[in-house]
C-alpha cells in the first residue's frame, strides 16, 4: 500500500508527505519501502532547510524498529552534513539511545556528559538528556518475559533492578543538573515511578509528593496522588509501617485525589480504597 502511495508522489509535493508515508512503511516493517522512501527524499529535497529534521525524524522510527544500524547511519550523516544545524542534538540523543540498546554503557554515560556540556545552551537539551533515559526505562520493561530473570510467586516474569537504576539516575540529572524546563516534571514523576518498581517506596512518596505539591495540574498528578495511597499500603503489608499510620495517610490521600480530581481514572479505585481504609479505621479504633 505504501510503495504504491510512494510512487503517486512527485518532487513538488511536500516533504512531509513522502517522510510520513516512510515513517509508516517502517512502522508496519516494510522496510523496503521505507529505504526507498528515504532515498528518494535525500534527492528530491537535497537542498531544502528542512531535511536535518525529517531525516532524524525517520532515524528515530528505525531506531524504535529495532534496526539500529540503519538508524545509527542516519544520524551519522546528520552529524557529518549538518554539524551546526539544531536537530544535531537529537542526533547525538538518538546514539546514544542506541549505545544503550546495544549495552555500551560506557559510551552511552559519555555521550550523556558530552551532551549536557556540548549543548547546555540549547532549550531542548533537557527534554533530549530526559529522552536518553526513557531508553533505560523501555529497556527495563522490555526484559519481562526473557530467560534468566528473577520472577515473582506467580511465575511472572519480573524487569532487572539495573536498568530502573539507570534511568533514575539519568533523570536525577535532569532535576539535579539542569535547567529548569517542561521536563523537570516529568522527571520528578518517572523517579517516583523507578523507585516504586525498585520497591523503594518511602522515595517513591517523596517524589510523588513534589509533583502533587509543585504540579498540581500536571498530565499524572492524579496519578501520583493515587500511588502515595498505593505506597502507604504496601508500606503497611510489609510490616514497615503501623495499621494506623497508613489509615491515616491513605484516606487523606484518596479524599485529596477525590476533591481536585473528580474526573480522573483513578476514582473508581480510590473510592473503594478509601472505603476499605475508613473500615479499617473504625476497626482499628473499636
Amino acid at each position: 500500500m505504501y510503495a504504491l502511495a510512494a510512487k503517486g508522489i512527485s518532487a513538488n509535493e511536500s516533504i512531509w508527505t513522502k517522510m510520513g508515508l516512510a515513517v509508516s512503511s517502517i512502522r508496519v516493517s516494510d522496510f523496503q519501502t521505507g529505504d526507498s522512501l528515504k532515498e528518494q527524499i535525500l534527492t528530491d529535497y537535497a537542498g531544502d532547510n528542512r531535511l536535518p529534521e525529517v531525516e532524524n525524524l525517520i532515524a528515530d522510527e528505525y531506531r524504535c524498529a529495532g534496526k539500529y544500524e540503519v538508524a545509527s547511519a542516519i544520524y551519522k550523516y546528520i552529524i557529518d552534513k549538518w554539524p551546526g544545524n539544531k536537530i544535531l542534538l537529537w542526533a547525538k540523543v538518538g546514539l546514544a539511545r542506541i549505545d544503550i540498546a546495544y549495552n555500551k554503557e560506557a559510551a552511552a554515560q559519555k555521550a550523556i556528559d558530552n551532551i549536557i556540556s556540548e549543548f547546555k545552551d540549547h532549550h531542548e537539551m533537557p527534554s533530549g538528556v530526559f529522552s536518553i533515559g526513557e531508553q533505560y526505562w523501555q529497556q527495563a520493561f522490555s526484559e519481562r518475559g526473557q530467560a534468566g530473570h528473577e520472577q515473582d510467586p506467580n511465575g511472572k516474569s519480573i524487569p532487572t533492578e539495573v536498568n530502573f537504576k539507570k534511568a533514575l539516575a539519568v533523570w536525577k540529572r535532569v532535576i539535579k543538573e539542569l535547567p529548569a524546563s517542561h521536563v523537570t516534571m516529568d522527571a520528578h514523576f518517572f523517579s517516583a515511578e523507578c523507585y516504586y518498581q525498585l520497591g523503594q517506596h518511602e522515595e517513591a512518596i517523596e517524589y510523588y509528593q513534589k509533583v502533587v505539591d509543585n504540579w498540581p495540574y500536571y498530565e499524572y498528578a492524579w496519578h501520583a496522588h493515587f500511588l502515595i495511597a498505593i505506597c502507604f499500603e504496601e508500606l503497611e503489608e510489609s510490616g514497615r509501617i503501623s495499621k494506623e499510620d497508613a489509615a491515616m495517610q491513605i484516606i487523606r490521600t484518596c479524599e485529596r485525589l477525590l476533591s481536585d480530581y473528580p474526573d480522573c481514572r483513578a476514582v473508581e479505585a480510590a473510592r473503594d480504597l478509601l472505603e476499605r481504609w475508613n473500615s479499617i479505621e473504625i476497626e482499628e479504633k473499636n
